[in-house]
């Protein structure tokens, strides 16, 4: 019950990511509140968590949806970014409007939900943000331009909100998660998330409450000296060297 009486807020708490670490939140005692456009997915999340989750229907990339929003939840000890949405597309292919949408949906709106609700947090000195990147943040990820690009920006603007936050006794980091069995993983084919697996040297896809064991620590006063960091929770990925082969991998 690390999080016993804390308020925290998850961004896009409508999807698998979201859901999930709803729920570990509320295990560890937080008193959760879930933002997210999807007013429908909204409803059936609350009904698995029970009714003491509080839900808000809110385009996250709307600068006046998110002020409002700051308005009507109040202050808040945590904050969580796990909103986005990551398509396929060659380069090529990506219409300038497709580009706009992801950028806004991966970044922009990380963006206001941080400034917004980190005003409220420097005001009371206190407060803890976790903003989902990827390992495509980290990496070029091929046909997903766009995607790569505002992950990478996340991590950058998390690192930078940081310094900026720190003095007013506020910490930001950064969770980085690999592929993750969520139902937007689950859609792809079988032989895509196969490939993946081979890849991973713990030899598994990661669940969505890896990451959102990661995430409630680093919303707890265990993470009090924490801040700025990056943390990739990818079952090793980001440790492996250009080069390495699967047969490694696996030990064959």
């Amino acid at each position: 019950m690390r999080l016993r009486g804390k308020t925290v807020v998850v961004a896009g708490g409508a999807g698998g990511m979201g859901a999930a670490i709803a729920q570990t939140l509320q295990e560890e005692g937080a008193v959760v509140t879930l933002v997210d456009r999807d007013s429908e997915r909204l409803d059936a999340v609350r009904a698995a968590l029970g009714a003491e989750t509080t839900t808000y229907p809110c385009d996250l990339t709307s600068e006046q949806e998110v002020r409002d929003l700051v308005a009507q939840v109040g202050p808040v000890d945590g904050l969580v970014n796990a909103q986005g949405i990551a398509p396929f597309n060659a380069l090529a292919d990506t219409a300038l409007d497709e580009w706009r949408a992801v950028i806004d949906a991966n970044l922009t709106s990380v963006f206001l939900a941080c400034r917004e609700f980190g005003r409220a947090m420097a005001t009371a000195t206190s407060g803890a943000i976790v903003n989902f990147s990827s390992t495509a943040g980290s990496f070029g990820v091929p046909q997903m331009a766009a995607y790569t690009a505002a992950k990478h920006g996340v991590i950058g603007f998390t690192r930078a909100i940081a310094l900026e936050l720190g003095r007013h006794g506020v910490r930001a980091n950064c969770v980085c998660p690999g592929a993750t069995l969520t139902p937007m993983l689950l859609a792809t084919p079988e032989e895509y998330r196969s490939a993946r697996i081979r890849r991973v040297p713990l030899g598994r896809l990661a669940e969505p409450q890896d990451q959102a064991r990661v995430t409630a620590f680093l919303l707890s006063d265990d993470a009090a000296y924490v801040t700025g960091a990056c943390i990739p929770v990818d079952g090793g990925i980001s440790a492996l060297a250009p080069g390495t082969a699967e047969r490694d991998i696996r030990g064959e």
